[in-house]
């Protein structure tokens, strides 16, 4: 494992070849001893402090580590040929027991926040790592770390633009893929429901990037897809409730601390449409070319046992999107 860093990040210069060489000692350290703290794994005394000088170093920031590393990820996306996924999901790190550092901010702990959390601090990770649908990492192709600050009134989050808002994090990794990578279109961002912004479905069809999101929220769907309503318009999951039933998977759903292994017996049902801007998109009123067309896929688990809440999975995936014999 020691040749790695060598091989993937032996290329940094922080200015001074000391601290390149100090650093590569220290990362082959940490990789032959992941588990272990800076004092266990560094080995002698004097390596310890060295690290220690290392990390206070102004020259030496994480930044520039991960911009190689990121360099090298997106060389492993053009020379692998097929579909790459890029998984996004976020992150808390929790410096609670850490009381007396500084510059943290607040964290949800058990549903709350800050003050509400008894303390609770740290910071973010928003990480898309991006790998082969055989499951082989390429590594990370985007990651941001930031800080939550209290939260601000909804009327005054609204009327932010969606760059300064907090979600832009699902966002600015599908506009980086159409940046970097030649043919963005091989790339398919997989997002749980925080990632269900319009603006994110919206920048994909775009950019021509993939995507495969779990639904949170209840949108309109376009009424000229709902072929069997007169209606108007209607809502996501009344609108796939409309469907036939096109196949019905047996999911083996393992042990869990407050449930028993089981077989759960769902229904799947899919179906195309495509979701209007909302009202707060700029010229949503006006533009009907802003309409995200999708493809909605939703397993819905009938018949749980009494007590146990029935799997369901609502996922949008881009019409153009290839189609995975799994989807977890």
């Amino acid at each position: 494992m020691s040749s790695w860093i060598r091989n993937e990040l032996g290329a940094i210069d922080f200015g001074d070849q000391r601290l390149n060489e100090r650093f590569l000692k220290i990362g082959e350290k940490f990789l032959d001893k992941p588990t272990f703290s800076i004092r266990q794994g560094q080995g002698d005394w004097a390596s310890v402090k060295a690290a220690y000088r290392f990390f206070e170093n102004e020259k030496t920031g994480s930044d520039l580590i991960l911009q190689e590393h990121v360099k090298n990820t997106c060389e492993r996306i053009q020379q692998t040929p097929g579909t790459i996924l890029a998984i996004q999901d976020t992150t808390i790190l929790d410096y609670s027991h850490f009381p007396c550092t500084e510059g943290l901010g607040e964290i949800y702990r058990n549903g709350k926040l800050g003050k509400e959390a008894k303390g609770g601090q740290g910071f973010l990770a928003h990480t898309t790592l991006a790998l082969t649908p055989d499951g082989l990492p390429l590594g990370i192709f985007d990651q941001k770390l930031y800080l939550r600050n209290k939260r601000e009134n909804k009327g005054d989050h609204k009327q932010k633009p969606i760059e300064e808002k907090e979600s832009f994090r699902w966002i600015e990794p599908i506009l980086k893929t159409s940046q970097t990578i030649s043919d963005p279109s091989r790339v398919v961002h997989i997002c749980d429901r925080e990632g269900d912004i319009f603006e994110s479905y919206f920048h994909a069809q775009e950019t021509g990037v993939k995507f495969l999101i779990r639904a949170k929220n209840d949108r309109v769907v376009d009424h000229r897809f709902n072929r069997s309503s007169k209606e108007k318009s209607t809502c996501l999951w009344e609108f796939m409730e409309r469907q036939p039933l096109a196949f019905c998977p047996i999911v083996e759903v393992p042990e869990t601390a407050k449930t028993k292994a089981r077989r759960a017996h769902c229904e799947l049902r899919f179906a195309r449409t495509s979701f209007p801007a909302p009202q707060r998109y700029p010229g949503a009123k006006s533009t009907p070319l802003l309409d995200v067309e999708v493809y909605v896929v939703w397993v819905k688990e009938i018949g749980a046992p009494t007590g146990v809440t029935p799997l369901e999975w609502m996922l949008r995936k881009s019409s153009t999107c290839p189609v995975f014999t799994t989807c977890a």
